[in-house]
C-alpha cells in the first residue's frame, strides 16, 4: 500500500526533508542559467574587465544565486548524462560541478558527494580542487576519504571507476597497500583506513603544495603521502620492513646455445621486490618493498653477453675497450644502447630458427624506435622483476649472499675492463648479477612504478622514453645491492652498462 501524498507532505514537514527537485542538464532552468552564464563570461572580454580571480568570484556568486542547495542535490543525480570525456564539457558545466562540490563539502552533505563522484569522471583540475578540500574539511565531514570508496562502490561507468581508482591509489601512496586489480585495491584501502584513521593525520603541507597526483596534472607531488602517522600512534612506521631471510633455491636446469651462451632455467616463485627505507644505500625509486609473484619459469644467461658472443651474432665488437685474444672473457659494454640489445636478441633468435621477440620500427628523423613486444620463445631481455628475482636468488638481504660483493675497482679516472666470472655464482648459478656492470632490462622506467605495479608478473611501464638498468657496479657498495635500479635513455650508450639474455620457458 503506497502512502498518500498528504502523508508524505506531513512527514516532510515533521522531518524537514523535502525531496530535492530533479533538475536535468537539459531542463529549461539549467539551459536558461547556462545562457546567462555565457553572457556573463562574454562580458569579461570588454574593456575594464576584472582580474581572473575577480572573474571567478563573480561566476561563483552568480551560480550560487541561481540554484538552491536542494536543486544542486537533485542535479547531482543526473550528472551521468554528461559526456565521460571531460574535454567535451562546457565552462558552465565545469564551474557548476565545482560549485556543487564546494556546497556539499561545506554543508557536510556526504550522500550528495557520493552521488556526484559516482556519476561523473572529474577533470584533472577538479581532482586537485576536490582532494585539497577533502584534506582540509575534516570538520564538516568526518573521515571524508571514505566518500571516495563509497562512490567507487556505487559507480557503474567503467571510465569513472577507473578515474576514481586512480585517485584512491594516489591518496594511499606510501601506505604499503598492494593489489592486482583496482577493485581489490579500493577495498583494501578502505579497510586499512577504517582501521588506522584514528592514528593518522593529513599531510597538509605536502598535500596542498602538490594538491593531488591527478592524471596529466602539472602539480604532481609523488614524494608526500596524503596520510602520515601521529607521533604517538602505535606502529608509527606505515611501511613495515620485511625481515631478512634466505630461502633455499636452485636452478631447474642449464642449457648452452649455438654461440656458447649458457642459460639457467629458473623456477617460478615469489620474492620481495624493492628495499625498505632503512636499508643503507636505499633510493626512493625502490620503495615500497612489495611481494611479487612470477608465475612462469624462464631461462636467463649465466653471464653477461661477452664481446666475442656479440661479435659472432652482430659481426662487430662495439666495445670501446676490446681486450685482444680475450673477447670471450669480457662483457660487451660501452658501445651499445638498449635498442642494440633488442636487435641482438632478435638476430640471435633468427640464427637459431626462433621468431623475433620484438618488432623495432625506426622513428623518422629521430634516433628512437617504436618497440612492440611480439612475444614467443625467442631471446629477449629479462623484465625488471625477473632480474631482481634472479639476483636475489631467494634472499631478502641487501646483497644476494648477505655480504657486500667483492668489487672490481676502476683504474684512476678512466674505465678499466673487468672480466666475467671472477666471483662465485649465486644460488641460481648466475654470475656477476651485481659487482660488475649494470644491466639493461626490458621495462620502461618510472620513478614511482612500485607504488601501484601489479603483484603478479609486472610488465613494467609501457612508456619507454627511459628504460630500467639494474645492478652494477663498482666504487660504492650500494651499487651492488639487489634492489639497485636506475633510468637510462634507450638510445644512449653508457660505458658501465651491459646485458644478459632471457627466454620464456615454453612446455
Amino acid at each position: 500500500m503506497k502512502p498518500s501524498p498528504g502523508l508524505l507532505l506531513l512527514l516532510a514537514l515533521l522531518t524537514g526533508c523535502w525531496p530535492a527537485p530533479q533538475l536535468a542538464w537539459d531542463s529549461p532552468k539549467v539551459l536558461a542559467v547556462n545562457k546567462q552564464f555565457d553572457a556573463l563570461t562574454a562580458s569579461f572580454g570588454r574593456r575594464g574587465r576584472p582580474t581572473f580571480g575577480r572573474q571567478e568570484q563573480q561566476l561563483d556568486a552568480f551560480l550560487q544565486k541561481s540554484f538552491s542547495p536542494q536543486e544542486l542535490r537533485g542535479l547531482a543525480r543526473t550528472c551521468a548524462a554528461l559526456p565521460v570525456d571531460e574535454d567535451r564539457w562546457s565552462d558552465f558545466q565545469r564551474h557548476l560541478i565545482a560549485d556543487m562540490t564546494q556546497s556539499f563539502l561545506a554543508t557536510g552533505d556526504r550522500a550528495s558527494l557520493v552521488t556526484l563522484f559516482s556519476t561523473r569522471a572529474p577533470t584533472a583540475c577538479d581532482y586537485e580542487y576536490m582532494d585539497a578540500y577533502l584534506a582540509t574539511h575534516d570538520q564538516t565531514i568526518k573521515y571524508p576519504i571514505l566518500i571516495l570508496g563509497d562512490a567507487y562502490g556505487q559507480c557503474t561507468e567503467p571510465a569513472v571507476r577507473t578515474r576514481l581508482a586512480h585517485m584512491i591509489r594516489s591518496d594511499f601512496k606510501g601506505s604499503g597497500i598492494r593489489a592486482d586489480t583496482d577493485a581489490a585495491f579500493v577495498r583494501a584501502a578502505m579497510q586499512w583506513y577504517a582501521q588506522s584513521k584514528e592514528h593518522l593525520v593529513y599531510n597538509e603541507g605536502g598535500r596542498i603544495a602538490g594538491l593531488i597526483n591527478a592524471p596529466d596534472s602539472p602539480h604532481q607531488d609523488y614524494k608526500n603521502p596524503l596520510f602520515v602517522p601521529r607521533s604517538t600512534a602505535p606502529n608509527a612506521k606505515i611501511n613495515h620492513v620485511v625481515p631478512p631471510k634466505i630461502v633455499p633455491v636452485r636452478p631447474l636446469g642449464t642449457f648452452t646455445n649455438s654461440i656458447g651462451l649458457q642459460l639457467m632455467l629458473l623456477p617460478s616463485g615469489q620474492f620481495t621486490m624493492g628495499s625498505p627505507e632503512d636499508e643503507p644505500g636505499h633510493q626512493d625509486n625502490e620503495f615500497p618493498p612489495h611481494p611479487v609473484r612470477l608465475s612462469r619459469s624462464f631461462w636467463l644467461g649465466a653471464y653477461e653477453v661477452t664481446q666475442a658472443q656479440y661479435q659472432k651474432v652482430m659481426g662487430i665488437n662495439p666495445s670501446p675497450f676490446p681486450v685482444r685474444r680475450r673477447l670471450d672473457r669480457f662483457p660487451v659494454d660501452g658501445g651499445i644502447c638498449w635498442y642494440d640489445t633488442l636487435n641482438f636478441c632478435n638476430t640471435l633468435s633468427r640464427l637459431e630458427g626462433l621468431p623475433a621477440y620484438y618488432r623495432l620500427t625506426p622513428v623518422k628523423d629521430q634516433k628512437d624506435f617504436t618497440v612492440e613486444i611480439i612475444g614467443g620463445p625467442g631471446y629477449r631481455l629479462p623484465t625488471e622483476a625477473e632480474w631482481e628475482y634472479a639476483c636475489r636468488a631467494g634472499s631478502a638481504l641487501p646483497y644476494s649472499d648477505g655480504t657486500v660483493p667483492q668489487k672490481n675497482p676502476p683504474a684512476g679516472n678512466f674505465y678499466q675492463p673487468r672480466a666475467i666470472g671472477l666471483h662465485p655464482p649465486n644460488a641460481f648459478g648466475l654470475y656477476d648479477m651485481t659487482g660488475l656492470l649494470a644491466e639493461f632490462c626490458q621495462d620502461g622506467y618510472a620513478e614511482n612504478y612500485y607504488e601501484d605495479s601489479p603483484l603478479t608478473d609486472p610488465p613494467g611501464p609501457t612508456d619507454r622514453r627511459q628504460v630500467v638498468t639494474c645492478g652494477g657496479c663498482y666504487q660504492e657498495d650500494y651499487f651492488a645491492r639487489s634492489a639497485q635500479r636506475d633510468p637510462e635513455y634507450p638510445w644512449a650508450a653508457s660505458f658501465d652498462v651491459s646485458f644478459r639474455v632471457a627466454r620464456t620457458a615454453h612446455k
